[in-house]
């Protein structure tokens, strides 16, 4: 799919959460499809290596649980030690409440929080050295209601 656009992602360097699938894979194949080099994240392993394979050359996979911040503190050194930084990070990973907040527990509702906003806030922090290392770049942060 690389190269199906009009390039002006060329040379940047995009981190994507959540891209084994939905609106996160799009996000993924649409950047390569513009020249950038894509790092597929989520925590569906063999989907999000699928994905990354059809794109091709223009992504790879990257196992994140953007609730972890030692994660957070790998995969971004990673792309730093092999493309000297990210451009373009995409907070996507994220997830609602299943089934109305009535039956939702204590632990669940944590558990979404941890996943919406601590994953985002993690991620922020890890990539703001990473972006400067690229002068400057840029963060985009999505919200969905299933």
């Amino acid at each position: 799919m690389s190269g199906d656009g009009n390039g002006r992602l060329a040379g940047k360097i995009a981190l994507v959460t959540g891209a084994a699938s939905g609106i996160g894979e799009a996000i993924a194949r649409v950047f390569a499809s513009h020249g950038a080099q894509v790092l597929v994240s989520d925590i569906r392993e063999d989907a999000g290596r699928a994905v990354a394979a059809e794109i091709g050359a223009g992504a790879r996979f990257a196992a994140l649980d953007v609730r972890d911040p030692d994660a957070w503190t790998r995969i971004v050194a990673g792309v730093r030690e092999s493309h000297g930084g990210i451009d373009i990070l995409v907070n996507n990973a994220g997830a609602g409440i299943g089934g109305g907040i009535e039956r939702e527990t204590l632990e669940g509702h944590r558990g979404v929080l941890d996943l919406n906003v601590t994953g985002v806030w993690l991620g922020n922090r890890a990539a703001i050295p990473a972006r400067e290392a690229r002068a400057g770049g840029h963060t985009v942060t999505l919200l969905s209601i299933d």
